[in-house]
């Protein structure tokens, strides 16, 4: 890692750890989407998107409120309040997918990064953002997307005669 990058390791952790935000809460839409089954409208995942992000910036939260509210307002939307054997069993699935070895966690964060390089070099694809169910998650993206252009910029325009030096020393190595 370039020494000029290693200055700015705080906010590449603060982008990195953004990224890992927006992709929790993707994670845990789909599964409220899920939960919630076909009378789940984009409102309702609005206002689950709105209270999740209130109760994961809770310190005082644990994995257990956030699967207590995501059922009881499934429950609610699919008119049928969920049993205890079927908390327990979303409270498992919650448990399991937001694991960074989880299959979906892997596929939403890899998703979540095509939008940010697409964002980065060109336009947004709102069909692609759709089919992917990340609708929901545009304005977080696209304002981490913005702070990670601005960063780059900044670097390029600082240190590119340094990074095309270290550049052509390496090419010469080889």
């Amino acid at each position: 890692l370039p020494e000029t990058l290693r200055m700015d390791c705080n906010r590449l952790l603060t982008f990195r750890n953004d990224w890992q935000d927006i992709t929790i809460m993707a994670t845990l839409l789909i599964l409220f989407r899920q939960a919630s089954g076909p009378r789940c409208t984009a409102s309702h995942q609005s206002e689950m998107k709105a209270t999740l992000w209130v109760l994961l910036n809770d310190t005082d939260t644990s994995l257990s409120h956030i699967v207590l509210e995501v059922a009881r307002t499934a429950g609610t939307i699919r008119g049928k309040a969920f049993s205890d054997a079927e908390v327990s069993s979303l409270s498992g699935l919650v448990e399991k997918t937001l694991s960074p070895e989880s299959r979906l966690y892997g596929l939403v964060w890899s998703r979540i990064g095509e939008h940010l390089r697409s964002w980065l070099v060109s336009t947004l694809d709102r069909t692609l953002l759709a089919r992917h169910g990340l609708t929901e998650l545009e304005t977080e993206m696209r304002d981490l997307s913005e702070r990670l252009g601005k960063l780059g910029e900044f670097n390029r325009a600082t240190y590119f005669e340094i990074y095309r030096q270290l550049y052509e020393e390496s090419r010469a190595l080889n």
